[in-house]
């Protein structure tokens, strides 16, 4: 992408990113372990309760019965060792509030705004053309 703006054709790769994600809204869920269900494997050093950020759709699945996970935690017996995926608070929330639904109708806010902007400059345009071919035909005649 460019380092001023982004231009039409990055602007709808975007929107097609964003299309083709799960839909959103998005939601973070915490959900508060202890030391002992995490394990030390994760490098908790301390004894002290830790909230794991998962972040999902904010209505329930209905086969799930909860909602679809976007970004979660793994760990169980088949991992090794056990870890968890570890989002920051401020991360999770950004992440969640910028769901593809958000970014798809920033996208076309911008893209609208823009169409109004060149839409407003030729009509700026056309009415300055007007204005002086009134005056090129008013000073020809004499004035009015």
């Amino acid at each position: 992408m460019s380092d001023e703006t982004l231009n039409e054709s990055e602007l709808k790769k975007l929107l097609q990113l964003a299309e083709k994600a799960t839909p959103g809204p998005w939601k973070v869920y915490k959900t508060p372990y202890t030391l002992t269900e995490l394990g030390r494997a994760q490098g908790f050093k301390e004894d002290r309760k830790s909230v794991v950020n998962a972040i999902g759709q904010a209505w329930d699945h209905p086969q799930l019965k909860g909602p679809l996970p976007i970004v979660t935690t793994t760990h169980g017996p088949y991992y090794d060792p056990q870890h968890a995926v570890k989002i920051e608070d401020v991360d999770a929330d950004h992440i969640a509030a910028f769901d593809p639904s958000t970014c798809a109708e920033l996208v076309r806010e911008v893209l609208r705004l823009r169409k109004e902007v060149k839409d407003a400059a030729e009509d700026l345009q056309s009415a300055a053309n007007e204005a002086r071919w009134s005056a090129i035909q008013g000073d020809e005649y004499g004035g009015y």
